[in-house]
């Protein structure tokens, strides 16, 4: 597997009995992922209804969410589908949500 927006460089060499022939090499960038736009659905005083578009071969979606300007995660949930309801939330509470798809790939 290799992970996206990485340079990598791939050298081939013949290696014979009389020792190592000459190589060559060649270097190319895999593509980023795109990024998921995560829609706020509905929101009650300690709740929020997040969704987001599917990713293709995706299999599962870990979101998870802390405090804005926190870098602590608060919790987080692993789902099966492009919607979640996250709740026991704090009212009048500003929330970070962050959305990673996993699949085959991942």
């Amino acid at each position: 597997n290799l992970d996206p927006n990485t340079l990598y460089t791939v050298t081939v060499a013949a290696v014979t009995g009389g020792g190592d022939g000459e190589s060559a090499s060649t270097s190319a960038t895999t593509d980023s992922l795109p990024n998921m736009a995560v829609n706020i659905d509905n929101t009650a005083s300690n709740s929020l209804d997040v969704s987001w578009d599917p990713v293709v071969d995706a299999t599962s979606y870990d979101v998870s969410w802390s405090e804005s300007g926190s870098s602590v995660v608060l919790d987080s949930q692993i789902v099966n589908d492009n919607a979640v309801t996250i709740s026991q939330l704090s009212p009048h509470t500003t929330y970070a949500v962050t959305v990673s798809a996993k699949g085959t790939n991942s």
